[in-house]
């Protein structure tokens, strides 16, 4: 029976990288040694009690292998799947990071992907505990990363729809003005205009925060022209278009 326990022991023991169950194992295959030895002896001196204990120490042993071995691969085999896992966050976040130029973003993949290599080192040096440890570590920062670029996304679109509607309100105070013949009208509208390019060539440039500030002065330079040439306090009053201007108003306001 022993000889079926420590060879079915040997073969797990051999299929795993586990140091602590070869320790068991290499336990066993010693105490069972020593019970044949003293098997052999007689059973003078107690030597056939004597075996007889061993030999169930050394089958205890080799139950213990089996056990810390089979614990192994499924750790192995969890820690493979976690690396893989942060591996694939991490590129998939690389990937997203080419919507943006953030430095910090930058500065936080690179950390993630010096943890990385080394949680695959310690995977491959048997040291799992460490390997977890920074594969968690690796997960997170991956998550981070994939937030900040989904939120920078947000903003973006949220910016493309205040171009949008920035551009529509002017179209209607030029529809609104186009007999206006008071000559800061002119100025106000030709004023807006540059602004309304800054925005986009600032933009252009990267400078969001610049962009949405010469965005909203075109908005304003507009407001007032309609306003100084319908003579009026609210230029709702003003505007007769599809769309109510206070509406259209609510729809631009510029957020940082």
């Amino acid at each position: 029976l022993f000889r079926l326990v420590i060879s079915r022991a040997r073969e797990v023991v051999l299929a795993t990288n586990s140091l602590q169950a070869k320790l068991a194992y290499d336990q066993a295959v010693a105490l069972q040694s020593e019970a044949q030895e003293r098997f052999r002896l007689g059973p003078g001196g107690g030597n056939w009690d004597v075996s007889a204990k061993l030999t169930v120490q050394a089958r205890t042993r080799a139950a213990e292998s089996i056990s810390a071995a089979r614990d192994s691969q499924q750790n192995e085999t969890a820690l493979l799947r976690r690396l893989e896992r942060a591996t694939e966050l991490l590129d998939r976040a690389h990937a997203a990071m080419g919507q943006t130029d953030r430095q910090t973003l930058e500065a936080l993949y690179e950390s993630a992907r010096r943890n990385l290599d080394r949680a695959w080192e310690f995977y491959r040096g048997l040291q799992y505990r460490a390997a977890m440890k920074l594969a968690n570590q690796v997960e997170r920062a991956a998550e981070k990363i994939q937030q900040a670029v989904n939120r920078d996304a947000q903003k973006s679109e949220n910016y493309e729809r205040q171009v949008e509607n920035v551009q529509r309100f002017m179209d209607q105070v030029r529809q609104q003005t186009a007999d206006c013949d008071r000559p800061q009208v002119s100025r106000l509208l030709e004023q807006a205009q540059r602004a309304f390019d800054l925005a986009k060539k600032a933009d252009g440039e990267g400078r969001r925060d610049t962009a949405r500030r010469a965005l909203q002065n075109c908005w304003e330079l507009a407001d007032q022209a309609i306003r100084g040439c319908t003579g009026t306090e609210e230029s709702g009053n003003g505007l007769r278009s599809e769309e109510p201007t206070s509406e259209l108003q609510s729809r631009i306001t510029i957020s940082y």
